[in-house]
């Protein structure tokens, strides 16, 4: 067998232009693959990661986030996976992106709802803790450490405006 037609043979199965799909690779159009690189490029950007940094975040390789970038590669249900998992994504978002061409949203809302006790927390917390625990957030997570430096500020902005009303109504007796 000639070089040339070995190297057809052992081209990866999961290739758009591959002539024997995977089981569980769906036969995607271009226009959903370019929707889904498009989408996953600002994810990417949001969270402020190079590509290696992003594929290792995903548990992927670095030359599948390449292909899924540059829309040459259907996914499997592991890079769908991986994808919602390093973009911060709900699950099946990715899947959904293709199937369906839904585009996540710009800026979800937090997913955790925060106590009582911790919203008290975040009121009495003096700025050089909620700088560091910032910093914290950022390391992990710069879309992370957004949330949560605006919901800090809106409880603190929220406890500043009820104690002027209480001063309001105290000199107003």
């Amino acid at each position: 067998m000639r070089h040339y037609h070995w190297r057809l043979k052992r081209r990866p199965p999961s290739r758009v232009d591959s002539p024997r799909p995977v089981r569980d690779a769906l036969r995607v159009s271009e226009r959903d693959l370019k929707r889904l690189a498009e989408e996953v490029v600002k994810a990417r950007t949001r969270l402020d990661l190079t590509q290696k940094e992003f594929a290792a975040k995903c548990g992927l390789s670095h030359p599948t986030i390449q292909r899924v970038e540059g829309a040459t590669i259907s996914p499997r249900s592991k890079t769908y996976k991986g994808l919602d998992r390093g973009a911060e994504w709900p699950e099946g978002t990715a899947r959904r992106i293709v199937e369906e061409g839904w585009r996540p949203e710009a800026n979800p809302a937090p997913k955790h709802e925060w106590s009582a006790a911790e919203r008290a927390r975040m009121r009495d917390m003096p700025m050089t803790e909620v700088r560091e625990t910032y910093e914290m957030f950022r390391r992990k997570s710069e879309y992370l450490a957004e949330i949560w430096i605006q919901e800090v500020m809106q409880v603190k902005a929220d406890a500043e405006i009820e104690a002027k009303a209480d001063n309001q109504s105290d000199t107003e007796r």
